[in-house]
C-alpha cells in the first residue's frame, strides 16, 4: 500500500481548492474526507487517481433509522473510505466503543475501507496515562484477523498548532504496530493533528509512519503544495 495523505473538510467545503488538487501523484495515495451531501459534486468532478472518503458512517444497516447514513449507501457513491471515531465525533456525539465497533463492522461489511481515529487528551498525556487510553481505544475496538488504518490523533494537537515530540510519537507508533500483529491486523498507520505544508517534514523519519491526517489545512490553497511535497517526499523512498 502506497502512503496516504487524507485531508478532513470537517463541516466546511472548498471546490475551488479540490478542482486544483493535483492528479497525477504517483508515490502517494491523495483522499478527501468530505461532507455527505457534497459527496455527489465530488464524484461528478471525478478528480483522476483522488479518493473520496465519508467522515463516518452508521452503526446501522439499511432500515428504519431516521437520519442514519448506512455504509451501503456510501459505497453506492464510490466513496472508498470511511472515518470512523474521529475525537470531535467522540466528543460531540458520545460515540462509545460498542458504537465504533459496529460502525467499523458495519463498513467492513459493505465494503468499505477504515480509517479508525484514536488519540489521547493532554490530561492523559501529562499524567503518563495515555498509552493505557490508547490501549483502550484498540482493542475494545478494532477485530482480529481485519486490515484497517488506524490514524493516531493526540485530541490536544488538533487544531491547536502543537505538535508532539517525535520520540512521543514513534513510541505511539510502535505501540499501535506491535498491538496490530498480536491480532493479526493489516494496514497503515497515519498521524494528525496540526499538520501542513510548513512542518510536514517534521516526522519524515519516523518508522512505520504511512501518512498524514490533515484538518484544516485541507481546506487551504497549501493543501495542494501539501500533496505535492509528501508526493516527493516518498520519492525519495
Amino acid at each position: 500500500m502506497k502512503p496516504i495523505i487524507v485531508g478532513n473538510w470537517k463541516a466546511n467545503v472548498n471546490f475551488d481548492m479540490y478542482e486544483n488538487l493535483p492528479s497525477d501523484s504517483t508515490n502517494i495515495e491523495v483522499c478527501m474526507a468530505i461532507p455527505y451531501i457534497y459527496i455527489p459534486k465530488a464524484r461528478e468532478i471525478s478528480k483522476k487517481n483522488i479518493s473520496i472518503a465519508a467522515q463516518d458512517c452508521s452503526r446501522f444497516g439499511i432500515g428504519p433509522h431516521t437520519g442514519e447514513i448506512p455504509a451501503e449507501f456510501l459505497k453506492n457513491f464510490d466513496v472508498k473510505y470511511v472515518l470512523i471515531g474521529h475525537s470531535e465525533r467522540r466528543a460531540e456525539s458520545l460515540e462509545n466503543f460498542e458504537t465504533l465497533t459496529s460502525k467499523i463492522n458495519r463498513a467492513l461489511g459493505a465494503g468499505l475501507k477504515v480509517i479508525y481515529c484514536i488519540g489521547e487528551n493532554s490530561y492523559e498525556r501529562e499524567n503518563d496515562i495515555h498509552i493505557k487510553s490508547l490501549y483502550d481505544q484498540f482493542f475494545m475496538v478494532v477485530g482480529q484477523n481485519i486490515q484497517i488504518d488506524i490514524a493516531y490523533e493526540p485530541a490536544y494537537s488538533i487544531g491547536s498548532g502543537i505538535l508532539p515530540k517525535k520520540d512521543d510519537v514513534q513510541d505511539v507508533i510502535d505501540q499501535i504496530r506491535k498491538w496490530s500483529r498480536n491480532i493479526n491486523v493489516t494496514g497503515r498507520i497515519l498521524y494528525g493533528g496540526s499538520i501542513d505544508v510548513n512542518n510536514i517534514e517534521t516526522f519524515e523519519d519516523i518508522k512505520g509512519l504511512n501518512g498524514y491526517l490533515v484538518g484544516g489545512s485541507s481546506l487551504t490553497p497549501d493543501f495542494i503544495d501539501l500533496v505535492k511535497k509528501y508526493d516527493e517526499m516518498n520519492f525519495k523512498h
